[in-house]
């Protein structure tokens, strides 16, 4: 009880006295605050900061204290990531020769271009093909330096597209092109190389010793230094709507090296098949035909397509054209064209359609004689002989309106012949009898029979005939006849070499019997710039190589079972000696 007396008390005299000890208490409180900021800040051992009690306190900081920490150390430097670059150009047909990239000048596509790492030559590291886009190749994921860039006109893909000519741009050259190009924080899209197409059988030597003869002798080894890149793909805003494709069918007229009289004029037509998934012609995505390298033979560089041909369909293409003044072996190739700008060839290589013609002057026409009482002279006769060594012959005579020429021909059983005529007169035309005197239709011909060509029968005496008709009343002609002299292996072989000779611009043909799949190699060894070889099949005359591209050699997969045909082709009328090697395994 009495404690619960004095407690009151207590408290009651506590809070009397409260007023006058204000002062104190507000000290006290201050002092406690102060002496507990201190031992937050000193770190000693009674708070688990684990340092020795003897150490030296850490000095304290006013309080409060905001730090601020760098958590970047001062000595590194964060860069930005270099930016991948890209080499990339064109090659283009520098058609006019003046050694600059002209509006409207085709780009070349096909060719195979190569990246080397350093100042040129530098060390062959990748390469690709140019397309029919702009930029026409490019090389992608390049860093910063010194690449060198070129072009080899010699190798067999390159050579089969380009042929004889010469570098325009950036400079002039023969063979190899190459170009330094230095990479420095900015892409070069524009290493553009100008190629000028040259006239058949024309060639222009490399002098020794030139840097383009000493890069074109040697043969680089191939050095993964840079990412491999891509050929480039054309970019497209969606699905494409067509693919257009076409397969090479027959020569509806003018057969390889028809032999035509200068100034003459004439219609080249082709059958294809549209392989693809879009008709061809007029009102379509694609109506011309565009010239693309050799002799535009007097034709415009486009010419329209002038009937429609329906996807899965064989239709026939002409272009009308006009045999040059001056004689010789002429060429000219041809793509079809979409409206896009995409150049469309035959085949799984793309190759061009082309016409192929022999220049021969005609004998100067005469004059018909007047009316006479003496009967005009007979029409010509004679035999047709080759000689040593040759696979063809040439006879030129005169022939009055309704007139038959007549010669014979000795051949044997299973030989192929050909004959060509040209004649100022168009209704002119050949015909074969059998040594039996019957009819022998061409296996291969053209309307106008002016081409005929099959295998023969039998051993035996043909005659073949001129017939003038009776469109002029005189007809000049010149009649090519070709007997191929057929390559075979001894049993067990699977290979073969022949020799021979040719002069005064003859060509020497042969043939060889082979599989479809079979890989054929073929090698011509003659005198250098003397002569080339032309490859194709019998039956479907598809191009395998040509020899106007200065091709010598040749290696690669037969695409039917057929008779193929190997022609050496001089390249000027000089005697030429030659041994030709043909492997087919």
């Amino acid at each position: 009880m009495n404690a619960r007396r004095t407690t009151p008390r207590v408290i009651a005299k506590f809070t009397s006295n409260m007023k006058s000890k204000q002062f104190f208490v507000l000290a006290l409180v201050v002092l406690i605050v102060t002496a507990v900021g201190v031992m937050a800040l000193s770190g000693c051992s009674m708070f688990g900061g684990g340092e020795d009690a003897n150490a030296r306190p850490s000095p304290t900081l006013p309080f409060p204290t905001n730090v601020v920490v760098d958590a970047t150390p001062a000595s590194v430097e964060t860069a930005a990531p270099q930016e991948a670059m890209l080499i990339g150009g064109d090659v283009f047909n520098d058609s006019n020769g003046n050694a600059t990239k002209d509006p409207g000048e085709p780009i070349i596509a096909g060719v195979i271009v190569q990246i080397a790492q350093g100042e040129c030559p530098g060390t062959l590291a990748a390469q690709t093909t140019t397309t029919v886009s702009t930029p026409s190749y490019k090389f992608e994921g390049l860093s910063g330096g010194a690449f060198c860039v070129s072009v080899d006109a010699t190798t067999a893909q390159n050579a089969g597209i380009l042929g004889q000519g010469q570098w325009m741009f950036p400079q002039q050259a023969q063979g190899v092109i190459a170009d330094t190009v230095k990479l420095n924080n900015r892409s070069k899209p524009t290493v553009n190389f100008g190629w000028t197409f040259a006239t058949i059988g024309q060639v222009t030597a490399v002098p020794e010793g030139t840097p383009e003869a000493t890069a074109a002798a040697a043969e680089p080894t191939p050095v993964q230094l840079l990412p491999t890149p891509t050929a480039f793909v054309e970019p497209t805003a969606g699905p494409a709507p067509c693919v257009y494709k076409a397969n090479y069918v027959a020569d509806v007229t003018i057969p390889d090296n028809t032999v035509m009289a200068p100034g003459s004029q004439f219609t080249k037509t082709w059958r294809v098949l549209n392989s693809g998934t879009c008709p061809w012609g007029p009102g379509t995505g694609l109506q011309n035909m565009q010239f693309i390298s050799g002799d535009p033979l007097g034709a415009p560089n486009m010419v329209p397509i002038a009937a429609n041909i329906a996807a899965g369909t064989q239709g026939e293409i002409s272009i009308n054209m006009v045999a040059p003044a001056q004689p010789g072996t002429y060429r000219s190739n041809w793509k079809l064209r979409a409206d896009d700008g995409t150049l469309v060839g035959v085949g799984a290589s793309n190759v061009s359609l082309y016409a192929l013609i022999r220049v021969q002057a005609a004998p100067p026409p005469t004059s018909v004689p007047p009316p006479t009482t003496v009967p005009p002279p007979g029409p010509p006769t004679g035999v047709i002989q080759m000689e040593p060594g040759a696979t063809e012959a040439e006879v030129q005579g005169q022939l009055v309106a309704n007139q038959i020429a007549t010669y014979s021909v000795s051949a044997q059983a299973n030989q192929n012949m050909q004959l060509s005529l040209s004649s100022n007169s168009n209704s002119a035309r050949v015909a074969v009898l059998s040594p039996g005197g019957f009819p022998l239709p061409p296996q291969r011909g053209n309307p106008e029979g002016t081409y005929w060509q099959g295998n023969l029968p039998t051993t035996g005496t043909y005659i073949v005939q001129v017939l003038a008709g009776n469109a002029t009343p005189t007809a000049n002609y010149s009649l090519n006849v070709t007997i191929p002299v057929r390559i075979q292996f001894a049993p067990g072989a699977i290979s073969a070499s022949v020799q021979g000779t040719t002069s005064q611009g003859r060509i020497v043909t042969y043939l060889l019997k082979a599989n479809g799949g079979q890989t054929m190699k073929a090698n011509l060894t003659a005198p250098p710039n003397s002569a080339g070889i032309t490859i194709y099949g019998l039956d479907d005359g598809q191009p395998l190589i040509r020899s106007q591209s200065g091709a010598t050699s040749f290696e690669g997969q037969l695409p039917a079972t057929q008779d193929y045909v190997i022609q050496v082709v001089p390249f000027g009328n000089a005697r030429v000696d030659y041994t030709l090697d043909v492997t087919v395994q």
